[in-house]
């Protein structure tokens, strides 16, 4: 059984986090595991331009962290707020989410509640919310 469906079954969703860069601004984007990620349509939606990966050495500087690894609990590294959180609103609906502990040999279980009203608040961090066009795109 696929982790997705163990963790759907205990009542909690599994996501998928990238850090993608443009020449000036960092995004986070936690969106659901199955979902095909379009950088163009994340460029549009924006209102930037090109979107790439942010090399490994800026995800072990900004989140505290390495590929395979990438969650929003990485953003307690942020200390300057280099990174901007958007959630995609499937994620944002979720009563709970699994991600990783910014380490890629475990998941937590969180609340989406707990993430919204509290963490993130205590963090200084706010989020916008990503809706797929299409989800075929």
């Amino acid at each position: 059984m696929k982790k997705e469906k163990i963790a759907q079954n205990a009542g909690a969703h599994c996501c998928k986090s990238l850090l993608l860069r443009n020449k000036k601004r960092f995004f986070l984007f936690v969106i659901p595991p199955d979902d095909r990620f379009s950088a163009k349509e994340a460029s549009e939606f924006l209102g930037c331009g090109h979107l790439s990966f942010a090399a490994e050495e800026e995800l072990a500087e900004l989140l505290g962290t390495f590929r395979g690894a990438v969650s929003l609990l990485g953003l307690i590294f942020d200390k300057e707020h280099k990174v901007e959180l958007i959630l995609d609103e499937k994620i944002l609906n979720c009563d709970f989410i699994n991600c990783h502990p910014c380490t890629n040999d475990q998941s937590w279980e969180i609340s989406m509640k707990e993430i919204t009203d509290h963490l993130l608040p205590s963090l200084g961090y706010s989020y916008r919310v990503f809706k797929k066009s299409d989800p075929f795109a």
